[in-house]
């Protein structure tokens, strides 16, 4: 399973890097360097713009603005993306960073700490769900059904605030797979019931 999930990795690295070969017209080594300084070194350059915006620059955005912030069409007494990145390097562009920079705009360490309490608290409610209301699966599956779910809306968690996560579906996904998958549901899909202990453990049928 392991070298698997490093295969997964690396294909969908060289599938960005490709990406970025056609989209932009770089060569291929071009694109990978891109691709490695985009992953690498752009997301904790962003984060470090923050520290430096706040509340240096700016006053804290305020505790309840701790879990989002706009990328450049703020309120007149908010800040966006583009100012942070403006006062921190002098350039406008978007230097959007992770939650918990987010976090510390609103209120230093306690929006990091109300952001991060937010995120687990959601992951605990899906984790207790799933624990409880679906059927026995192979490790396999379960991997596969939480990264199906989850995998693109934690990305917004590197980018964007708790805000971006669940806009980006990262409560709705896990939601509607678990009432697609429950133990008594009649919807569970037949790659899923041989998956789920090769179709011994599908969800039960209904007695008539």
């Amino acid at each position: 399973m392991r070298m698997k999930l490093v295969a997964l990795g690396v294909s969908v690295f060289f599938a960005i890097a490709l990406l970025y070969a056609v989209n932009f017209g770089l060569s291929f080594q071009d694109a990978v360097t891109s691709n490695v300084i985009r992953t690498m070194l752009v997301p904790s350059a962003s984060e470090t713009n923050f520290f430096v915006a706040f509340p240096g620059a700016f006053n804290y955005r305020g505790l309840s603005n701790s879990l989002d912030i706009r990328m450049n069409d703020a309120a007149e007494d908010d800040v966006s993306v583009y100012q942070v990145a403006t006062v921190a390097t002098g350039v406008e562009y978007s230097a959007n960073a992770s939650f918990l920079a987010v976090g510390w705009s609103g209120m230093g360490y306690a929006g990091v700490l109300l952001a991060s309490v937010v995120v687990v608290g959601l992951l605990h409610v899906i984790d207790r769900m799933y624990a409880s209301g679906l059927p026995p699966m192979d490790h396999e599956t379960f991997i596969m059904l939480v990264g199906l779910c989850l995998v693109p809306a934690a990305l917004g968690l590197t980018s964007g605030g708790v805000a971006a996560f669940l806009t980006d579906g990262g409560f709705i996904n896990p939601i509607i797979a678990y009432w697609l998958l429950r133990r008594d549901s009649v919807l569970v899909p037949e790659p899923f019931q041989y998956a789920m202990g090769r179709g011994a453990l599908a969800a039960p049928s209904v007695q008539r």
